[in-house]
This record gives structure tokens, sequence and C-alpha cells, in this order.
């Protein structure tokens, strides 16, 4: 029986503080395991590979047998592309994945199945990548694909006229076989490819030797010299041609089909055909004309890119030369939270029943959305998101696309898989989560805290602001994690910015009390009183952060805060205190009220407010003289002392105290009003 993991970096199948991998290569084997266990099949990824099939069981010259498939950045389209060639079965480091390929994903069992009722026994994958040509050379598209074919074929690609003279010995000769295995002078031909300098005066002494080579140009040196200098000439860049690379894979398969009686064919698949089309109108002609001149012969193709083949000749040509084969189909790409869940969060199959434990009562923490967001949300795995909840990634990733835009509508997707991979493992690495115990939750402070390590989202008035309240409020503070929750949460249309949904944000392990916290977070929120305001949005009651104008219009108040002088703020309150209640009159004022059975008493108010009640105002003898003492707690207790002894013995004195205790946040919001007012009239 497996133990249950103490540490973060003890529940996942893979070092969550590993290195992110390079870029996704069409051709790389390197992961091709982990490739297949780390794709996300969706519906589109299920229609790509369902069309993919009928045109593989097309007969060649019956249609176009050409598919385009377009996707942004980072969406899986290369990966996808690569799993195609896994699953044919023809490459013999990655064989066994076909069948794995099959039984795990529907997707791709409909396309062995095409494949398998087709007229094609072998379908050979020649993918390549046209932003992987010598851009000092500019070689054509032919040439790239002739060069991918002869690495299909196992054939030497370097120098290119070593390929076509390759090509030849084996397609035209049948030598090639013999010349892998065949010893001059001790030394093979793989050894003597790994020295280069050698190597054509090897060739030109072996070959004559070699069985099987007399009556061809390969008996004899100056034969030999001639072949080279033909192979040369032949793939110059200049010379080679769409045709020349039709006229290759024909004889190619004629040659395969004669040495087996199957029957063969090459998927061509170009990765980045968009980009390297660009905005080069030599280019998309060259990529049409090449199409065009092979689709129709024992090549089906499939090719990618990160916009619309449409839309490209649209820009460079008009609906001019509208080309019917175009086939293209959008990629709808994976949520690339799930993408990050599985390739970084992939938990060892032990421990998910001890995570799905510790998280039974993960409800808790469930987020309530606006009732018009919630056919959107991503549920997720929470077993597979821990130590985030099961919707972080998803939130987060929404809340990176509102920062990148600024709030603008847009139609592109802008977050993917690798940036939010980038957060998931500077959470292990540079935040320290690898050692952290199990049962610890990833609050959204230190989401906050990722967006700033890794990325330049965050604005920096509002990081500014943030490093001014950890010192105002201390490091770590509840009203600066707080803070931070609110400024993330308030770029989310779907989430109410609640105190409850802050408090749910806020928990750090999964054992934290959540109805404390969320008293403590209502607190901490109203700490933040003059930098935030409250609104009601569909029966919810929001926190949010001031703009940055407002922001800045809030240091000035509060810097004039400290201009204003007690009188000030006492008469504020004196004013507000008539408004409430037409007996409190102005000072000295005499008027006459019933008290009791009493009619026409006579009585007079004085006022202390944030002043002294000890200071000594003449004595009257007409009047029930009243005063009203207002300040906060920590005076009232001296000041009631001092009335009291000076007001106890004599005539002509004040006969009543009545004491108003104000609390420190409403003599805040008196001062605010006051500043508000000299610093931006029109908006106070």
């Amino acid at each position: 029986m497996n133990s249950e993991a103490k540490l973060m970096k003890e529940l996942f199948e893979r070092s969550p503080t590993r290195e992110l991998e390079e870029v996704e290569k069409v051709n790389s084997v390197q992961y091709a395991e982990r490739d297949v266990k780390e794709f996300c099949q969706t519906d589109s990824t299920v229609s790509v590979l369902s069309k993919l099939g009928e045109i593989v069981e097309t007969q060649p010259g019956e249609a176009p047998r050409f598919m385009y498939v377009y996707a942004t950045f980072g969406s899986g389209k290369t990966l996808l592309l690569k799993l195609i060639g896994f699953a044919t079965g023809e490459n013999e480091d990655t064989e066994h994945l076909a069948a794995e390929l099959s039984n795990l994903y529907s997707g791709f069992n409909r396309f062995r199945r095409k494949l398998e009722k087709s007229h094609i026994d072998h379908l050979i994958p020649v993918f390549l990548n046209l932003l992987g040509r010598d851009i000092t050379q500019e070689p054509p598209i032919a040439l790239l694909i002739f060069e991918a074919l002869g690495e299909a074929l196992g054939y030497p690609t370097d120098p290119m006229w070593l390929l076509e003279w390759i090509w030849r010995l084996d397609v035209r000769y049948d030598l090639w076989n013999r010349l892998k295995k065949f010893h001059y002078d001790g030394t093979t031909f793989e050894e003597v490819m790994s020295k280069r300098a050698p190597l054509r005066g090897w060739l030109y002494k072996a070959l004559p030797e070699m069985p099987k080579t007399s009556g061809t140009q390969y008996a004899s040196e100056e034969g030999i010299r001639e072949t080279i200098l033909e192979t040369e000439e032949f793939v110059n860049p200049d010379n080679f041609t769409p045709e020349d690379l039709r006229s290759k894979i024909r004889e190619t398969v004629d040659k395969l089909e004669k040495n087996s009686d199957e029957t063969y064919e090459f998927l061509i698949g170009l990765d980045e055909v968009a980009l390297f089309i660009y905005n080069s109108l030599r280019r998309y002609r060259e990529f049409c004309d090449t199409i065009e001149t092979i689709f129709k012969g024992p090549t089906p193709i499939i090719g990618t890119g990160q916009w619309s083949l449409n839309d490209l000749q649209q820009s460079l040509v008009g609906e001019t030369e509208k080309r019917i084969w175009f086939n293209e189909v959008k990629l709808e790409a994976t949520d690339t939270e799930k993408i990050a869940r599985k390739r970084w969060l992939l938990k060892k199959p032990e421990q998910r029943s001890y995570i799905s434990r510790i998280l039974e009562e993960s409800e808790k923490w469930s987020l309530d959305f606006f009732e018009n967001t919630e056919s959107s949300r991503d549920e997720g795995d929470h077993v597979q998101a821990y130590p985030f909840r099961e919707y972080d990634l998803w939130l987060l990733r929404r809340v990176m696309e509102k920062l990148i835009t600024r709030g603008r509508p847009t139609h592109h997707e802008y977050i993917q898989g690798r940036a939010l991979l980038v957060l998931v493992r500077s959470l292990f690495t540079t935040f320290g989560w690898n050692r952290k115990e199990v049962g610890n939750l990833v609050p959204w402070d230190t989401l906050y805290d990722l967006l700033t390590e890794e990325t330049t989202l965050v604005p920096t008035w509002v990081q500014e602001k943030i490093q001014t309240w950890d010192e105002t409020f201390g490091y770590g503070s509840l009203e600066v994690r707080a803070a931070k929750v609110l400024y993330l949460v308030n770029q989310l249309d779907l989430l109410p910015s609640s105190s409850l949904n802050i408090a749910k944000l806020l928990l750090s392990n999964v054992d934290e009390d959540l109805k404390s916290l969320h008293m403590e977070t209502k607190e901490a929120l109203k700490g933040l009183q003059e930098y935030i305001y409250t609104d009601e949005e569909e029966g919810y009651q929001v926190y949010r952060l001031l703009s940055e104008e407002a922001f800045t219009i809030a240091e000035e108040i509060n810097e004039e805060i400290g201009n204003i002088p007690s009188y000030q703020l006492g008469a504020r309150l004196q004013t507000l205190l008539h408004e409430v209640n037409d007996l409190l009159r102005s000072e000295e004022t005499r008027q006459e009220i019933t008290l009791g059975e009493e009619r026409k008493v006579p009585i007079v108010f004085r006022y202390s407010i944030f002043e002294s009640a000890s200071r000594s105002p003449p004595h009257r003898f007409d009047s029930l003289i009243i005063r009203i003492l207002a300040d906060g707690p920590e005076k009232l207790e001296r000041e009631i002392s001092e009335w009291q002894e000076k007001n106890s013995n004599g005539r002509g004195l004040e006969d009543l105290l009545v004491v108003i205790e104000i609390p420190e946040a409403l003599r805040r919001r008196l001062q605010w009003s006051i500043a508000a007012q000299k610093v931006e009239p029109h908006k106070s």
C-alpha cells in the first residue's frame, strides 16, 4: 500500500519544478509517450481527425486531398499534427503508439478505422515546419518537402546533393541498402559520413568495388563524379520545381510498391503555413502552385497555420483567385487551463484518492457566479487542479486576457497554455510550493504575486499602491491580501466581488474556517474604505477598487486631510446635527420648549465638537444651558471630568451635558468630505 504524500512534490507524476519543454516540434519523438498521455481531445479535434480520415479514403485524382487547420499560437495544432504522424503507425520509434491513441481517443479511433478501410496499406508521414527553412537561401517549398521526404525514408539530407544522390542510388538502382552495409578499406559509409571531408573520395573508390554497380555510372570514379555534379545542379534552389517533386514522389511510391506488392502513400504535413506566407504574394503563389501540382498524386496533404487561408488570400489577391481546394477547418483549441492542468499538475494514480479525501469539503469554497455566466463555467477536476481550486486557472486566464486587452472586446485568444505553465511552474519554484505540506490551497493573493513576478500585466500604479498598503497595514496583512484578491476579481465580469467570494479566494488551507475568515475579510475591506466603493449588482453587494484617476484624487485628499483644523471638522458635524434635529440650533440661540408638564422652558445649546468643553463662556441666568460634547472615546472621559468640575458650583453655569461618542470611521468620513471639496469641488 502506497503511503500518503506529506509534501506537494510527492503528489505529482512529474516534478512540478522541472524545466519547461521547448515549443512543440512536429517531428520530435523525444517525448512521444508523454505527448500521447497529455493530449486533450475536444469536439473540434475529433472533427479534424474525422475529416482527415475522409480525405485519406479518397482515391488519388478523385478530388483534391488537402485540408488546412488553423488556430492561434499555442492552441495545440502542432501537437495534433505530430500525433497524426504517430497514428499512422509507420514510424518504428512510435509504431506502438498508434493503437494506444486509438484506444484512448475517439478521434484517433475514427481516423485509424478510416485508414484501415482505405486503399492505402502504408501511409508514411512526411512532416515539416515551414519556418525551419534556411532564410538566407529561401529554398522553395517543393525542395523543403523533398528534404522531409528524404528524412522519412532514412536518407542523409545534408548536404542536399547527397540526398538527391542517395535517392537516385536507392529508387533507380536499389543500391542504397548495399552501400550502407558495404565495407571499403575497413570503413563503412556511416563512419565516413561522420567525418564528412573524405566522403567523395571514399565514394569514388568504394562504389566500383561494390557488387551490382557493374554497367552503371557507379562503376567508375569518372561516372560517380558526373552523378554528383548532376545532383548538385538538380537540387539547386533555382532549378527544383513542384513538377520535380511530384515526379520524385511518384517514382518513390512505384519503387516501394514494386518491392512489397502493397499500396503506399505519403501524408504530407506542412506546419505554420500562414506565418511562412505572411504578407508575401510570391510565397502565397508558390505555396498554391506546389499544392496544386502534387495533391492529385499519392499524397494527401494537411497544413496548419495561425489564421485562415481564405483571409490570407483576400488580403493578398482578393476574391479573383478563390480556391475551393483550401478546405479549411478552424481548430477550436482546448481550454488552456486544461492543458496546464494535464501537463503540469498530473497526479500519481495512488495519490488521487487521498487528494479526493482531503478535498471532500471543497464545496465550501465554491464561488457565487452571476446567473448569466453559469453555463460558461469550467467545473474542472478538483483533484487534478490541486493545489489550485478547480476553477482557479480558468478564471486566472480570463483575468490575464482582461489585463492584456485592457477590457476591450476581442475575438482572439491571447493567453495560451505555455503562459499558464510559466505561472504554475513559478508557484513551485520561485514561491516554494514544492515543499509545502499537502492540505495547503493557493490563495488568490498568491496568484496576484505570481502575475507581478512573471508578467508585466499588472499596471505599475496598482503595484505601487499595494506596496504602500504593505507599509501602512503591514506586509502580509489581511487588508493587503484582500486588496490583491479584489483587484483580480474586479477584472472578471462573471464573478461578483462580494466579501464572501473574496474570503473564499483567500482560503489558504483546506481546514481553514471560512466563517471566521469571512468576518475578518469584511473588517479588512473596511480598512480599505477610502480606496474602494461598494455597489449593488444582481442582488450582490460588491466591492470595487477605485480607478487610477480616482486613486490619484484619493491620494491628494489624504494629503489634504492633514491640513484640516479641528474647528472646521467640528463645524461640519455641527451643521449635520442642525440638519437632523431642528431642536439643535446655533450656539447661544435662545428657544423655548416643553419639558414634561413645564411649558416654554427656555434653553440654550453650546457645542464642543472635537474641542475642549472646559473653556469659560459667559454666565447666563435666563435659560437652561445644555452643552453638547462630541469627540472620540479616548478624549471624552477627561472632558466629562473637567466639565463636571467646572460646572459643579455657582450660578449662571451650564446645567446639562449631552455626550456624543464619535467613531473614528465617522471622523475619517467627515475629514474625507471636507478634503474632497477642497481638492476636487466638482467631484465631491
